[in-house]
């Protein structure tokens, strides 16, 4: 751009996202999504599988960067950890097609609260993911485990959900809070699920 004195200016940068999801949902957009993302560096993220898979892909080590998780040499492995959630992230998000803004387990639970009624009597309201399926989904622990699980979940969404919903659920999945917040979601027992 040219200003007024006929000299080059660079355009203002934009107010960097500063929340974890945030960074994963313009991450998602800009580098795997049908509309602005490269469909290529998607499909090599869906074929990933592991960690280590997702760790020859440039683009989902770009994700840990963008999320501050790569590890220093020798780094904890707490680090370690957080490094390898990062790369599942990135496998995970690569099974998103649209970004529609609706949590995920908004999608697949509950129509409206259960009280007392019996899943396989409520019609309309009965949830897509049944309630056995959620209550494994609560336990479900390692990364190549949780990745499986989460592609499952998007598949059955439609491979659409909200990606920064999901990129902070997945990060923070080995907190009991995100846990409790997703029954609450799932059953339509907090406001998020209150509202049609």
């Amino acid at each position: 751009m040219i200003d007024a004195n006929g000299l080059k200016t660079v355009p203002a940068a934009r107010e960097p996202t500063t929340s974890a999801e945030h960074r994963a949902r313009d991450w998602w957009r800009h580098t795997i999504s049908d509309a602005e993302g490269d469909r290529s560096v998607r499909a090599q993220l869906r074929r990933c599988t592991t960690p280590l898979d997702a760790a020859c892909v440039p683009a989902a080590i770009g994700l840990a960067r963008l999320l501050g998780r790569i590890p220093d040499a020798g780094a904890p492995a707490w680090k370690q950890k957080a490094f390898e959630r990062a790369l599942s992230l990135a496998i995970v998000l690569s099974h998103v097609r649209s970004d529609n803004g609706i949590n995920l387990l908004r999608m697949l639970g509950w129509g409206q609260f259960p009280y007392e009624a019996k899943e396989a009597d409520a019609g309309e309201g009965r949830p897509i993911l049944s309630e056995l399926r959620f209550k494994r989904l609560l336990q479900t622990e390692g990364e190549e485990e949780l990745v499986r699980t989460f592609a499952r979940l998007i598949a059955l969404a439609g491979h659409a959900t909200d990606v920064a919903d999901l990129a902070r659920v997945f990060l923070h999945w080995d907190e009991d809070r995100t846990k409790r917040d997703l029954a609450l979601t799932y059953f339509r027992a907090n406001s998020l699920g209150l509202d049609t």
